[in-house]
């Protein structure tokens, strides 16, 4: 009886112990990344940059902080730096405030507004009512037409259906100089003259009539 005992004893021992689970490299890695991660973040917030964290402070500062030549508002998240928002202040003109005036950052959050040319709406995208782009780049008065950009003798300044300026070359001047003439015209010390009777200065005598 004794012996049959001592060998049920173990075989009820070795059924209820439990196998050992069979962790991966992977799972493993991911758990220490985790406990790092967790430890991380128990530090993030103390205003001293550990290793592995890129900032430590809580808050909006401006992108200039970081590098001179960046403007924006620039945030700590996590103790990662989060600059989506920080902005090239060289090229901040060309890209926020589409080529027609200068960035700025507000003194509050460092959000960046824009300083437009005159007469421009407030995002700098266009002229203000009653106004259109001239040559030169400004807004003027839809009353006005300034010869900026139409420096050509035979050329003038005009108003397309978009409001915008534009030269043309005086009729019956072409080209891209306005030193041309057109089909119906031939050049002459300067001039465009008429090829035809109807449209050139020739005159006849009495008994003489004029023909193409």
């Amino acid at each position: 009886m004794k012996k049959l005992l001592l060998i049920f004893v173990p075989f009820l021992i070795f059924a209820c112990t439990k196998a050992p689970e069979n962790t991966s490299i992977s799972d493993k890695y991911d758990t220490v990344e985790k406990k790092v991660r967790d430890e991380n973040r128990g530090i993030c917030g103390n205003g001293i940059i550990e290793a592995d964290e890129e900032c430590d402070f809580s808050g909006i500062i401006s992108c200039s902080e970081y590098k001179n030549s960046k403007i924006g508002p620039l945030e700590c998240i996590d103790c990662v730096l989060s600059a989506e928002n920080c902005v090239d202040s060289d090229q901040c003109g060309e890209l926020l405030c589409f080529g027609n005036g200068t960035c700025y950052e507000d003194v509050l959050n460092f959000n960046i507004g824009c300083d437009c040319n005159p007469n421009m709406t407030e995002n700098c995208s266009e002229c203000r009512e009653n106004y259109h782009l001239d040559l030169d780049g400004g807004c003027i008065s839809d009353s006005k037409c300034t010869e900026v950009g139409c420096e050509y003798e035979h050329s003038e300044c005009k108003i397309n259906e978009e409001n915008q300026a534009y030269c043309e070359c005086t009729d019956p001047w072409i080209g891209d100089e306005c030193d041309e003439c057109d089909m119906h015209h031939y050049l002459e010390d300067g001039e465009c003259k008429g090829r035809y009777c109807s449209n050139s200065d020739i005159e006849c005598t009495e008994y003489e009539m004029c023909s193409d």
